[in-house]
């Protein structure tokens, strides 16, 4: 069932409520691995304590999580990152040139991942925990494409990152693209397309800047790579 981005702290205090069950089929069946994102943030001690090998799986690029900051500072909340201005400038461990940082309305939304939710703890917590329990963190990049992100990510939390790929949505790269903010400030970066001007307040864009950029893809000098 489809549920709306306010039900989602409820959604993840349900999953917390696998625990006893996941602990009793994990206890059961002693898996060699067990590959688990960012909610299950009670799951690698639990696995951890029996002998299972254990991967953190993130469905985002490593700048996503590469952004967050260090482990220790997602547990213990000590980022001095609280506002929304905070995030949308390039964070401070990236010391390689980039571009990357959030819009007004997209950090909006991240300074409140950092907040203590209805499930009782805070996403950055959840990410923290799970990262830190893990062997090895799987993530949807290649080094072909954005090398530094990937070693970041490692330098960061001390473990070997896999890349598996950027894995494009089935039905084009369009969706994938649209659907996470930082994916277009990299396309941008690397020259690779033009990011159409909105709102910077609720994200939306009008008709008019849809119209400029293309424009400037189609028939100016600056759109020809």
């Amino acid at each position: 069932m489809d549920i709306h981005g306010g039900q989602m702290d409820h959604l993840k205090k349900a999953f917390d409520s696998l625990e006893p069950g996941l602990t009793r089929f994990l206890e059961d069946s002693s898996p060699d691995w067990i590959i688990y994102d960012f909610a299950a943030h009670w799951l690698p001690p639990v696995a951890a304590r029996l002998g299972i090998s254990r991967a953190f799986y993130s469905n985002n690029n490593a700048w996503f999580a590469a952004f967050f900051g260090p482990t220790d500072a997602l547990i213990s909340d000590y980022d001095d990152r609280t506002k929304p201005d905070d995030f949308m400038v390039p964070p401070k461990w990236a010391k390689f040139e980039t571009k990357v940082a959030y819009r007004r309305h997209e950090a909006d939304w991240i300074v409140t991942m950092g907040q203590i939710n209805q499930s009782g703890f805070s996403d950055f917590y959840r990410v923290g925990k799970v990262l830190l329990g893990c062997e090895a963190i799987l993530t949807r990049h290649c080094y072909e494409f954005e090398p530094e992100w990937l070693t970041l990510l490692e330098e960061l939390h001390h473990r070997p990152v896999i890349p598996l790929g950027i894995r494009a949505r089935p039905d084009g790269a369009a969706e994938w693209i649209r659907g996470e903010s930082l994916n277009s400030r990299v396309i941008v970066e690397k020259q690779l397309g033009v990011e159409i001007l909105r709102n910077e307040q609720d994200g939306s864009c009008t008709r008019n800047s849809v119209a400029d950029s293309i424009k400037l893809v189609m028939l100016e000098k600056e759109g020809v790579n």
